[in-house]
Protein backbone atom coordinates (compact mmCIF):
# COMPACT_ATOMS: atom_id res chain seq x y z
CA UNK A 1 0.00 0.00 0.00
CA UNK A 2 2.77 2.24 1.00
CA UNK A 3 5.05 1.70 -1.74
CA UNK A 4 6.69 4.63 -3.77
CA UNK A 5 5.36 6.77 -1.43
CA UNK A 6 8.65 8.36 -0.71
CA UNK A 7 9.47 8.86 -4.35
CA UNK A 8 5.93 10.30 -4.99
CA UNK A 9 6.55 12.73 -1.84
CA UNK A 10 10.02 13.95 -3.41
CA UNK A 11 8.64 14.67 -6.54
CA UNK A 12 6.17 16.72 -4.86
CA UNK A 13 8.81 18.51 -2.61
CA UNK A 14 10.90 19.08 -5.51
CA UNK A 15 7.92 21.18 -7.35
CA UNK A 16 6.86 23.03 -4.21
CA UNK A 17 10.42 23.97 -3.37
CA UNK A 18 12.05 24.93 -6.18
CA UNK A 19 9.81 27.91 -6.86
CA UNK A 20 9.32 28.77 -3.42
CA UNK A 21 13.46 29.12 -3.03
CA UNK A 22 13.67 31.27 -6.18
CA UNK A 23 10.50 32.77 -5.79
CA UNK A 24 12.37 34.24 -2.46
CA UNK A 25 15.40 35.17 -3.83
CA UNK A 26 13.58 36.78 -6.23
CA UNK A 27 11.21 38.51 -3.67
CA UNK A 28 14.49 39.66 -1.52
CA UNK A 29 16.27 40.87 -5.32
CA UNK A 30 12.93 43.29 -5.81
CA UNK A 31 12.88 44.57 -2.07
CA UNK A 32 16.89 45.12 -2.77
CA UNK A 33 16.88 46.90 -5.93
CA UNK A 34 12.62 48.33 -6.28
CA UNK A 35 11.71 46.05 -9.28
CA UNK A 36 8.66 45.07 -7.90
CA UNK A 37 7.11 42.17 -9.34
CA UNK A 38 9.65 41.46 -11.65
CA UNK A 39 12.57 39.37 -10.33
CA UNK A 40 9.75 38.05 -8.16
CA UNK A 41 7.87 36.50 -11.46
CA UNK A 42 11.08 35.71 -13.06
CA UNK A 43 12.75 33.74 -10.12
CA UNK A 44 9.06 31.93 -9.52
CA UNK A 45 9.53 30.93 -13.40
CA UNK A 46 13.10 29.87 -13.17
CA UNK A 47 12.28 27.20 -9.94
CA UNK A 48 9.29 25.99 -11.95
CA UNK A 49 11.23 24.85 -15.07
CA UNK A 50 14.37 23.82 -12.95
CA UNK A 51 11.91 21.92 -10.42
CA UNK A 52 10.57 20.32 -13.75
CA UNK A 53 13.76 19.42 -14.99
CA UNK A 54 14.83 17.96 -11.64
CA UNK A 55 12.01 15.66 -11.26
CA UNK A 56 12.66 14.50 -15.13
CA UNK A 57 16.21 13.40 -14.99
CA UNK A 58 15.43 11.84 -11.29
CA UNK A 59 12.33 9.64 -12.90
CA UNK A 60 14.47 8.97 -15.85
CA UNK A 61 17.18 7.97 -14.43
CA UNK A 62 15.04 5.34 -11.93
CA UNK A 63 13.68 3.92 -15.04
CA UNK A 64 15.28 1.03 -16.75
CA UNK A 65 16.09 1.53 -20.57
CA UNK A 66 14.76 -2.00 -22.49
CA UNK A 67 17.87 -3.23 -24.30
CA UNK A 68 17.40 -3.33 -27.91
CA UNK A 69 18.21 -6.97 -30.06
CA UNK A 70 20.17 -5.96 -32.83
CA UNK A 71 18.88 -5.94 -36.37
CA UNK A 72 18.88 -8.68 -38.35
CA UNK A 73 17.97 -9.89 -41.83
CA UNK A 74 16.09 -12.06 -43.39
CA UNK A 75 19.24 -13.69 -45.01
CA UNK A 76 21.21 -13.65 -41.68
CA UNK A 77 18.03 -15.61 -39.89
CA UNK A 78 17.33 -18.31 -42.34
CA UNK A 79 18.99 -21.24 -42.37
CA UNK A 80 20.85 -22.40 -45.45
CA UNK A 81 22.32 -25.57 -43.98
CA UNK A 82 18.67 -27.67 -44.16
CA UNK A 83 19.34 -31.25 -44.10
CA UNK A 84 16.50 -31.91 -47.36
CA UNK A 85 18.59 -29.67 -49.76
CA UNK A 86 20.16 -31.03 -52.89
Amino acid sequence: MWAGVDQETTVVARFLAGPAAWGGLGWLADRWLGTSPWLLAIGVMVGFVGSFLLVWHSVNQQRPIPKRKPHTTATESEDTTRADAP
